[in-house]
């Protein structure tokens, strides 16, 4: 089991719940609680964690430095990332998730073309 299963399992015994309650909370499956739970699963995503601590009604903040995870602090952060992180926070966990993922597809469409114009930089005509 790693730092995180366990911890994660301690709180959703310490809430009273089973692994199907806190899946159905969380709105993922009942497996997927099952392999974090066991280390099968990885680290999950900030979103991810994010979700299932507000199922376990156990501050985000808290369950990170529980497993070990340093955020930096809002001191450490550029005037930008402060921005972004709030309007973030203004927002409810699903439209959260659907900005970040609007974020990571406009970088993956970024890093594809720059690959495109790297790569035709090599070809002659």
């Amino acid at each position: 089991m790693t730092r995180f299963g366990n911890r994660l399992r301690e709180l959703r015994e310490g809430a009273r719940l089973t692994q199907r309650e806190l899946a159905e909370r969380a709105g993922v499956d009942e497996s997927y609680i099952g392999h974090l739970e066991s280390g099968r699963r990885g680290l999950p995503s900030l979103t991810v964690l994010d979700t299932l601590s507000r199922a376990l009604d156990y501050p985000l903040d808290l369950l990170l430095r529980d497993i070990g995870v340093r955020l930096p602090d809002r001191g450490e952060l550029e005037d930008w990332q402060e921005e972004v992180l709030r309007a973030l926070e203004a927002l409810s966990p699903e439209e959260r998730a659907l900005q970040i993922e609007q974020i990571r597809l406009l970088a993956a469409a970024r890093r594809e073309q720059h690959r495109s114009v790297a790569g035709g930089r090599g070809q002659s005509k």
